[in-house]
């Protein structure tokens, strides 16, 4: 959403939940659905100029009727003649072409939202736990159901999973600040709900795996690992990730090296770059369904064919990029030249991964660099007491990685390559399912997508027979 001032506004808006204005004790009604999902547009950009015809893309997408911007006249001359009766006066402003929303006029519960979580993350991060988890416990607290109940549109759709992602970052965030304070009872007690609405998080499993262990149940612990094992091998043809399959060994080991599953190796602090959390997306998080690193890193640029949408736009990107994969325990900090190279080398691989899977000849200059990278010298594993342990430079993970592509684009995994059936998803992952049958990169970025379209597609036309 927008950056409305939150320090004396008399008026705040609600999106956490049905959408809402309230004053004082007294709350709003908004009108119509199509005229809340007007409104939350000019919200989510709000401060900023908003095009009419951005306006009834929001609302209808690629439905809209042919009296669109009539509509949407309408629908703006109401909410106007609302904020002027009843609420914090003339708002929104015209433009040619569009409207701007006036932030300076209210409050915003998703901005109050965000503020709670970075002080949390601040306390957190100079050490003062019951503060951050308190924080947290205040942000959660102004959720009142699903975020913007009851509005359509695409774009109301677009913010609604936008925030639900960000609550559960924050619920998992909490999850762990509780686990510090030794509440495992408590945490081994709500996560399985969490986890029954998010079947493929496995964050949540990470928490639930540890508290189980702190809690004495460590074989229903190692069981539950199992079933994940299993579930994501079905949905995905993957496995657990480098995080999930570190702590799981670690309980594996706890019993004869007397140690906390979650520690890491002694004299060893790993460090992880934090996501950085921004309006348009929320707490952006590296993913890894690809099956493959190199092709990991090759996605890291998503939907190409359309928004292009960069994760690593910045040099901790990268880093987090790198642990977060399992290459690398500990990476040394990454600077702007690392990130140039890394970017090379990945829209190099990329390339070379598109012509093995469309049958044509490799490109001479990102064969020679995915080579040259290769050449050099890779991030190399060591022995602990503890376990494997791997520290490196950023060049040698992106060797790792390069060599990564080198043996798949050479090895019998080539037939398995896919890219991802949804149109607007680029992603390239091994298809290691039984028969081949699995047709997207992740059931919860693509395939329920595509599933929900199809659906209310196959609805559509049946509301179309029977109308004939």
């Amino acid at each position: 959403m927008g950056q409305p001032n939150v320090v004396s506004a008399p008026y705040r808006f609600t999106v956490l939940g049905p959408p809402g204005l309230q004053r004082g004790d007294t709350r709003l009604r908004l009108g119509a659905p199509q005229q809340q999902a007007v409104l939350m547009v000019l919200l989510a950009n709000s401060g900023s100029f908003v095009r009419t015809g951005d306006l009834i893309d929001g609302v209808w997408g690629t439905r809209a009727p042919a009296t669109g911007e009539a509509v949407i006249r309408t629908y703006i001359s109401r909410i106007r003649r609302l904020l002027s009766e009843q609420g914090p006066g003339p708002a929104i402003s015209s433009w040619s072409g569009g409207y701007m929303l006036d932030p300076s006029l209210f409050a915003l519960d998703a901005t109050e939202f965000a503020a709670l979580l970075d002080t949390a993350r601040q306390e957190r991060a100079s050490g003062n736990i019951p503060a951050a988890a308190k924080h947290l416990e205040e942000a959660l607290d102004l959720w009142t159901g699903t975020a913007l109940a009851g509005v359509p549109g695409e774009a109301a759709e677009r913010e609604r999973v936008r925030l639900e992602r960000l609550k559960l970052t924050a619920t998992q965030e909490l999850l762990q600040l509780r686990l510090e304070l030794e509440q495992h009872a408590e945490v081994v007690a709500e996560v399985p709900l969490l986890i029954e609405q998010n079947r493929l998080d496995e964050p949540l499993y990470e928490i639930y795996l540890l508290g189980l262990y702190r809690s004495g149940r460590r074989a229903q612990a190692l069981e539950i690992y199992r079933t994940l094992y299993a579930l994501l091998a079905k949905e995905l043809g993957v496995g657990p990730g480098p995080r999930l399959r570190e702590i799981h060994d670690r309980i594996l080991r706890a019993d004869t090296d007397h140690q906390d599953p979650s520690s890491s190796p002694a004299g060893m602090v790993t460090t992880v770059a934090p996501s950085r959390v921004t309006p348009q997306t929320g707490d952006v998080k590296h993913v890894f369904l690809c099956g493959n690193p190199a092709l990991d890193l090759a996605c890291t640029l998503r939907a190409r064919r359309t928004e292009r949408f960069e994760t690593l736009d910045a040099p901790d990107r990268l880093e987090a990029w790198y642990v977060e994969s399992g290459i690398v325990d500990v990476l040394s900090p990454c600077q702007e030249a690392d990130l140039v190279q890394a970017v090379a080398v990945r829209e190099a691989i990329y390339a070379l991964v598109t012509a093995r899977l469309a049958g044509d000849g490799y490109d001479g200059a990102a064969l020679a660099l995915v080579n040259e990278t290769a050449r050099k010298p890779p991030a190399a594993p060591q022995l602990t007491a503890e376990g494997r342990w791997v520290e490196a430079t950023p060049a040698q993970a992106l060797s790792t990685v390069a060599r990564h592509a080198v043996e798949l684009l050479s090895g019998p995994e080539v037939p398995l390559m896919k890219e991802c059936a949804n149109p607007e998803c680029t992603k390239i992952f091994i298809d290691r399912s039984r028969g081949g049958r699995r047709e997207w990169c992740g059931m919860e970025s693509c395939g329920n997508k595509i599933k929900a379209a199809a659906y209310r597609a196959r609805k559509k036309e049946a509301q179309t027979a029977g109308a004939l």
